[in-house]
């Protein structure tokens, strides 16, 4: 019998956030796990469940785990584009067969592990997460269950010993600062090629007409501004990508982030002649900054290379305000390489209920570790 008790619920009352918004400040993400969640569920798709699990150690809390539900997820969307086109044909005759439940500890689209230890815990990762999914596997229907691990959180090491399947996922990317005053004195560190085209690229947004402003309060006419650019972003992922987005989200999302988290939140808004082109969003916890999204008008910032001077900008206002380190995310690896920043790899630990789906299941992992993200190291 296990030493921990699991207390679920859907949203967390207001001494447990309190609780675990101070128990996780100085973590990694952890100052941002319950807004960013709460704005995913404001904002997610009707067939999204969101739980909080409570792990216990008699009276004491030990861990918050967070577990997402996608109720009939549609596995052909990441099995390759020709598998998808065919089973979209299919869906137009009412018929969906790959349509699963999955269920995700994992932090929603924030590739992210989902089991947040408090202090002290993090010695008992194995038990922890054995309980949880203990629990989910007792209370919540599904057809396959992930945990999602990273090196950098705590809890890894003892995942792999749940004796479940694995696979890798895309790894995220991340600078971390070596004391560099200036954007500049950050150059310097880079290869010389890539240094020379950083200059040259800042040049040739300038001559084109190109400002960056950096708004810590975005107005409402700015998170339209965002959510507008972001859907062009989003066009572009759709056309382009092997992977569907599995949480489609709605523009409420960006107005509910902004609110909960005051002072955290900054966007970088690229402009060319004072007409909006291209945004980045960077939110801060725990001495690290999260790139988390960024919408583009295509046609006009590949040309004047808004893009990359939208990278140049966080990297130097990162280096202004003292971060430690600034967290990039998946894709986009070879612009994110160019800078210096070092990939962490991302594991998805998962089980799967049934034979027939266990082996869809492995066409989905082969998929997820040939893309470029899952074989960096």
């Amino acid at each position: 019998m296990s030493d921990f008790r699991i207390e679920r619920s859907e949203k967390l009352n207001s001494e447990e956030h309190a609780f675990w918004t101070a128990a996780l400040s100085d973590r990694d993400f952890g100052a941002l796990t319950l807004p960013w969640t709460e704005a995913v569920r404001t904002a997610g798709p009707k067939n999204l469940e969101l739980y909080y699990l409570q792990v216990y150690s008699g009276q004491e809390r030990r861990a918050l785990v967070v577990l997402h539900v996608l109720r009939s997820l549609d596995l052909s969307g990441y099995i390759g584009r020709t598998v998808k086109k065919i089973f979209s044909w299919i869906a137009k005759l009412g018929w969906r067969p790959l349509a699963v439940d999955l269920a995700f500890l994992e932090i929603p689209i924030a590739n992210l592990g989902g089991i947040q230890f408090a202090p002290g815990a993090e010695s008992s990762s194995q038990a922890i997460a054995s309980a949880a999914l203990a629990h989910i596997r007792n209370e919540i229907p599904y057809s396959v269950l992930c945990l999602k691990a990273t090196p950098t959180q705590p809890g890894e090491a003892a995942f792999a010993q749940l004796g479940m399947l694995k696979t890798d996922f895309l790894a995220n990317m991340g600078v971390q600062f070596k004391g560099e005053k200036s954007f500049e004195e950050f150059l310097k560190r880079i290869n010389p090629k890539i240094r020379t085209q950083c200059r040259a690229y800042s040049r040739e947004f300038v001559n084109a007409g190109g400002t960056i402003e950096i708004i810590e309060a975005p107005d409402q006419a700015v998170l339209e501004i965002m959510n507008r650019l972001y859907s062009g972003t989003l066009q572009y992922h759709a056309e382009n990508s092997n992977l569907e987005l599995p949480i489609p989200l709605s523009p409420e999302f960006f107005p509910s982030l902004v609110k909960a988290l005051p002072g955290a939140s900054r966007v970088f808004l690229a402009r060319l002649n004072g007409d909006p082109v291209g945004f980045s969003l960077v939110l801060d916890s725990g001495g690290a900054s999260y790139f988390t999204h960024c919408g583009l008008d295509y046609a006009r910032t590949v040309p004047s290379r808004a893009y990359f001077n939208l990278y140049y900008a966080m990297i130097a206002d990162s280096i202004r305000r003292g971060v430690r380190n600034l967290e990039l995310g998946a894709e986009a690896y070879q612009v994110k390489k160019k800078l210096g920043a070092v990939a962490c790899p991302t594991v998805y630990h998962f089980e799967v209920k049934n034979r027939v789906l266990r082996a869809i299941a492995s066409f989905v992992a082969r998929n997820f570790a040939a893309q470029e993200g899952a074989q960096l190291k």
